[in-house]
């Protein structure tokens, strides 16, 4: 994903399904950790899976920056740059 603005059109398909693999995991590893007694919380999962709690490993920054008509348009999330990825390196800023 490039610095340019992305039409939700593009991107909801492919979000909704990886939302719904995670959903699983996540399900999964909360009650693990719940036995073992340790946090169960959200970002904890994100933290110790290396994706970005930021824009919930989508890649994009979840809020519209734009909008093209009734559309919403989007830019790559500014933590990780795309990626989904945890990057602690990168510094959180919204584009301006």
């Amino acid at each position: 994903m490039n610095n340019t603005t992305t039409p939700l059109s593009n991107i909801a398909p492919e979000t909704y399904e990886l939302f719904n693999k995670r959903l699983a995991a996540v399900r999964q590893w909360r009650q693990e950790e719940w036995n073992a007694g340790q946090q169960t919380d959200l970002d904890q999962f994100f933290r110790s899976h290396g994706l970005c709690f930021d824009c919930k490993s989508t890649g994009i920054d979840l809020s519209p920056v734009w909008w093209s008509g009734d559309m919403p348009l989007f830019v790559p999330c500014p933590r990780c740059g795309g990626s989904g990825k945890a990057d602690a390196s990168r510094p959180a800023s919204r584009p301006q």
